[in-house]
């Protein structure tokens, strides 16, 4: 592990640092907050690593400090700044930085920089130790070799050197070396300017250790012609260190570089692929990825039409996206139908991938049909590639059309539309089983308003009704029964039963619990109990009068636990027919077992605590300042709901918000203001949050922070919208002293749909970090840890 010096001038930020690296494992040497303490303390302590914060105060920012501690102290700098604005990272770029990570950041991605860095530092080490010795040998042994006296007199060129500059060493011999070897630098693709002057060579002259320079140097001819070349220089000289003349080696690296420029032609490809793809696999909606792949291979293989051909079984089809550059006929929404694309060899061909290259479609062998199809859109060339939905079944086919003028069309160009049209096909699937999954969605809609009842009331009796309510709908059945009870007594009787219309109320209030199958069932196994056919079912034989007395033809049920012990039972019956139960329903019905048992729990928690400890509580949990939960109650509540979510698997979100411009506020209204500002915010969140599950509590200063448990990642951005469009309401301005400003607040969600972690602390520094991108995006907007959301700025 490594000694780290840390120089951020943010206090949390420099703790939450510290802790990664701490956890981590590596040793902290010190903590500084400016460039000129950075400097004094890597050249006094010599760490292994600087973690450097690019904008520090004072007069010497974080990436001049960088550049003195690598320049002087060889000690490799790893930036790790909220900052990634191009010219920030262009100047980190210049200081050869050993890494460049933007906050907020994972632990792993921290800790792979940091290797990654130390390595490298290493490895450069060693590269340089190397390239010394290899510099003095190719001094003796070189590729290209010119000599020359002590003043710059060319007195020798070998072979290699006279093919490369083009000079026979005769005529060579005695001439000024800037005249044999001309250097230029390169500029661009296409435009180069001479090395700057004194020549390479008379500066290596008045070195002892020779003068080395960039590949990106280029070599011109006698002729005229350029090659790339790398090349050194040094001075030769005797014992006394007297001048007696210098050598230059260079190596023809021509062919290198053409390789290297079409490795990154074939990288930029890759790269425009990569960004279609990601495109693609995160949009639901058809429509939006087949314009954006249209759009994306238009522009690519610059052609004048690209279009998506979506194919109908009767052989006849429609153009679903087209993308169109030039005064050309569009075919979006154009019915086409080709005969011959459903004659058995053409279909096998598309589905076994085949692909339709034609350079020019009038000397192309082609059906008079197909060519008379094409005509009225004046296409000269086209490149036809099949998109397949799943194995081998032809969806449709994704078409790039030249129009101006025939096309050589290349193996690359080829080579990534099918890459594309593999990605089209991937997305389609994806729409398919969305479109499967929308048909489970009323079921889940019902669910979810029951779930929301639960979560709002803490009247049981409502809860009750409104659950068993729901269940009919939810679940279309005939019954839903919700007795109550626990395994010490005789029999459950139920509490709340509903009836589907036309079915019969059951008049049995009463269930025993002794010598009766499906309790004992209830009992004995923690999940669902379905039957399909109570009839067929002979282990229920003791129930069968209460079945037939009922109507009751096949029935789901499940216990109500709470901590492992039972408190209830919830059960529905279809008396229409008999019904095989899908994965689904049990499922959803775990789902609201679980819940009920939570509120069951919840009510009677609540009702002894408010009864018993109201004013205890007031005075232990709650801020004086605002009347909302103070920071001992928040621990203890999100560690209560951190575990309840462990053992049942529930949702649960934290939103940690901070007042913005709250420090401008106070200093120019007073205190007395600031603490009213304070109450108009916590009384805003207060109306905001209605469940009597959800928690605001005063974090600190001016933060506030909001436990929500039962709640998804996408109900706490709801509700995060809903927070700071009240806020935004109160109309709370700053205008004596400054620019005029509304206080408003910034918000960071975690919520542990997407964090991963162990214990609530770390749910608490997901939160910050998110908070911490919101104040760097601009205040007044809501932020997920590591997924900045650019639609809210």
């Amino acid at each position: 592990m490594a000694n780290v010096l840390i120089v951020e001038d943010e206090p949390i930020a420099a703790w939450n640092i510290r802790e990664a690296l701490e956890q981590l494992g590596h040793q902290i040497v010190d903590e500084v907050v400016s460039g000129q303490q950075a400097i004094d303390t890597a050249r006094l302590v010599r760490p292994d690593l600087v973690l450097m914060d690019i904008r520090l105060t004072g007069a010497i920012d974080g990436i001049e400090a960088a550049e003195t501690i690598q320049g002087q102290f060889s000690i490799p700098v790893i930036f790790l700044t909220a900052y990634a604005d191009e010219m920030t990272v262009q100047r980190a770029i210049a200081t050869s930085p050993f890494g460049y990570i933007v906050k907020p950041f994972r632990w792993r991605e921290l800790q792979t920089s940091i290797e990654i860095a130390l390595h490298r530092h290493r490895q450069e080490k060693h590269l340089e130790s190397s390239e010394n010795q290899l510099l003095t040998t190719l001094e003796s042994l070189g590729d290209g070799t010119i000599t020359t006296d002590a003043q710059g007199l060319v007195n020798f060129l070998n072979p290699v050197a006279e093919v490369l500059t083009g000079w026979a060493r005769q005529a060579a011999i005695g001439q000024p070396v800037e005249a044999i070897l001309v250097l230029l630098e390169a500029q661009s693709e296409a435009q180069v300017k001479p090395a700057p002057t004194p020549h390479l060579l008379r500066q290596a002259l008045s070195l002892s250790n020779g003068w080395p320079l960039s590949q990106d140097c280029q070599l011109q001819t006698r002729q005229g012609t350029t090659r790339y070349i790398t090349i050194s220089a040094a001075s030769i000289r005797d014992q006394p260190g007297r001048l007696l003349g210098g050598v230059l080696v260079f190596r023809d690296i021509t062919e290198r570089k053409q390789l290297e420029q079409r490795l990154r032609q074939q990288a930029e490809r890759e790269r425009i692929l990569s960004t279609i793809a990601l495109a693609i696999r995160q949009s639901l909606d058809l429509g939006v990825v087949l314009t954006t792949t249209t759009e994306a291979v238009q522009q690519l293989l610059q052609v004048n039409r690209v279009i998506i051909y979506r194919l109908e079984p009767d052989g006849s089809g429609v153009v679903i996206a087209e993308s169109l550059a030039g005064d050309y006929a569009s075919m979006q929404e154009v019915v086409l139908s080709d005969p011959c694309l459903l004659l058995t060899p053409c279909l096998e061909k598309y589905c076994s991938g085949h692909v339709q290259v034609i350079p020019d479609l009038q000397t192309a062998d082609m059906s008079l049909c197909y060519l008379a199809l094409l005509k009225p859109y004046q296409v000269r060339a086209h490149v036809v590639v099949p998109i397949l939905s799943r194995q081998h079944h032809l969806w449709g086919l994704l078409v790039a059309q030249h129009c101006a003028a025939p096309r050589a069309w290349q193996e690359l160009e080829v080579d990534l539309m099918q890459q594309i049209s593999l990605q089209v096909g991937i997305a389609i699937q994806q729409s398919q089983l969305y479109e499967q999954s929308r048909r489970q969605a009323h079921q889940e809609a019902l669910l979810n308003e029951m779930v929301q009842a639960i979560r709002t009331s803490l009247n049981l009796e409502q809860i009750l009704n409104q659950t068993a309510e729901r269940l009919i709908s939810a679940f279309s059945v005939s019954r839903s029964i919700i007795r109550l009870g626990r395994d010490t007594d005789d029999s459950f009787v139920y509490c709340v039963s509903r009836a589907a219309s036309g079915v019969e109320p059951l008049p049995d209030k009463n269930m025993p619990i002794t010598d009766n199958p499906l309790v004992q069932a209830l009992f004995t196994q923690d999940s669902v109990v379905t039957v399909a056919d109570v009839a067929a079912a002979d282990w229920l034989r003791p129930l069968q009068p209460f079945f037939r007395r009922n109507s009751i033809r096949a029935l789901l049920a499940i216990a109500i636990r709470f901590e492992g012990k039972v408190r209830g039972m919830l059960c529905l019956h279809q008396c229409d027919r008999t019904r095989t139960w899908l994965e689904d329903d049990a499922q959803l019905m775990t789902r609201v077992a679980d819940q009920l048992a939570v509120t069951i729990q919840q009510v009677e928690l609540y009702r002894r605590l408010h009864r018993a400890n109201q004013e205890l509580n007031r005075l232990a949990h709650l801020d004086g300042l605002t009347q909302m939960a103070n920071r001992r109650f928040f621990d203890e509540y999100l560690e209560t709901e951190f575990r309840r979510q462990r053992r049942y698997n529930t949702c649960l979100a934290l939103m940690l918000c901070d007042v913005d411009h709250f420090k401008r506020f106070n200093d120019t209204y007073g205190h007395l203001a600031g603490d009213d500002c304070l109450r108009a915010i916590a009384r805003t969140l207060a109306q905001v949050l209605k469940r009597p599950g959800d928690l605001i509590a005063r974090y600190g200063g001016e933060e506030f922070a909001l436990v929500l448990p039962d709640t998804p990642l996408e109900g706490a951005i709801t509700l995060a919208e809903s927070v700071l469009s009240a806020v935004r309401q109160l109309q709370i301005a700053v205008t004596e002293t400054g620019p005029p400003a509304l206080v408003t607040i910034s918000i960071g969600i975690a919520s542990l749909d997407i964090v991963p972690t162990d214990a609530p602390a770390g749910l608490i520094l997901a939160a910050d970090q998110a908070l911490y991108l919101a104040k760097a995006q601009g205040r007044d907007r809501y932020c997920l840890p590591f997924q900045p959301h650019p639609e809210n700025a």
